[in-house]
């Protein structure tokens, strides 16, 4: 410390959510109105723009609800093999360290 006012002051805590959250908040608020607004336009005026577009929204939200759920039945797939898996990782994978071997094993390569 040199004593100077700026070196005495300790550094604040960040905080915990980042500076625009709130900005991304409002913005996903306004979008989701948008959207709202088209499927209101698709549905109850029977706009034939907003139909294209809801269409459009509704594909593109189906494929990714469709990638959500493959990810889910996967991961849950290598959870359940795991056990099945465990003895021939353990095979492969070599757990101690060459100077805790005796020198007879270290040595058959």
């Amino acid at each position: 410390m040199d004593g100077s006012p700026s070196s005495d002051l300790q550094e604040l805590p960040e905080k915990p959510l980042p500076k625009a959250s709130l900005r991304f908040l409002l913005l996903l608020i306004a979008a989701s109105a948008v959207v709202m607004v088209i499927f209101r336009a698709a549905l109850v005026q029977q706009q034939m723009w907003a139909k294209v577009i809801a269409m459009m929204l509704s594909a593109w939200g189906m494929c990714f609800l469709l990638y959500a759920l493959l990810f889910c039945v996967v991961n849950l797939f290598a959870a359940t093999t795991r056990p099945l898996r465990a003895p021939s990782d353990f095979r492969e994978t070599n757990h101690f360290r060459e100077k805790e071997l005796p020198d007879d094993v270290g040595n058959q390569r």
